[in-house]
């Protein structure tokens, strides 16, 4: 296993994450720790096991050289009596698609729990029959906020109707190149731009 997260915060830091950062500290104990506890978690969790029709979308956030990315999975049947991952959607386009598209690592185990372990549980929103069952705290359309962002939308017919808006978050490198907007709220940053 490895992550692809990058620099992650400490809230947001993977088990895998975890046990790394233990394993250069020397710390044994907590590594294991750090790996048992993650997975104890996922299967403590009430909506586990996961089910074929179970969304998954994983949140990465921006970085000096890359923007926020999501990647939207259904878990669907497998073609070996199991589970896997279909890769639905990625945003933005051209992003490395599908890291987690496909059965599972180990055979037999949930689809779900390889980006659990290296994505973390922060970064993930799981949805089953439409609700959410599972929402990451730096899965949130926006971390400062604590819940999802609805809105109203107009359709292309002109009709009215309800819409998840998900802003783009840039990264420092395009904030930088950014021409500063008056009446910001954040004096010195632009507003920012619903992208979806």
């Amino acid at each position: 296993m490895s992550c692809r997260c990058g620099e992650q915060s400490s809230a947001a830091q993977s088990p895998l994450a975890q046990a790394e950062e233990a394993k250069r500290r020397r710390d044994l104990v907590g590594e294991v720790d750090a790996l048992v506890g993650g997975h104890r978690v996922l299967t403590e969790a009430p909506w586990y096991p996961s089910r074929p029709g179970d969304r998954l979308m994983l949140t990465l956030e921006a970085t000096e050289h890359t923007p926020r990315t999501t990647e939207l999975y259904e878990v669907t049947e497998g073609c070996e009596d199991g589970m896997e991952l279909h890769l639905v959607d990625i945003t933005p386009e051209g992003a490395a698609e599908g890291w987690y598209a496909g059965p599972p690592e180990l055979y037999g185990a949930d689809p779900v729990e390889t980006p659990w372990m290296e994505a973390g549980p922060a970064r993930l929103t799981i949805t089953r029959n439409n609700v959410i069952v599972h929402q990451g705290r730096h899965a949130l359309p926006r971390p400062d906020t604590t819940e999802p962002r609805i809105t109203t939308a107009a359709g292309p017919d002109g009709t009215i109707g309800w819409a998840v808006v998900q802003e783009r978050e840039y990264t420092p490198a395009e904030m930088r190149g950014m021409p500063r907007s008056c009446g910001s709220a954040r004096e010195g940053l632009p507003s920012r731009v619903i992208d979806r």
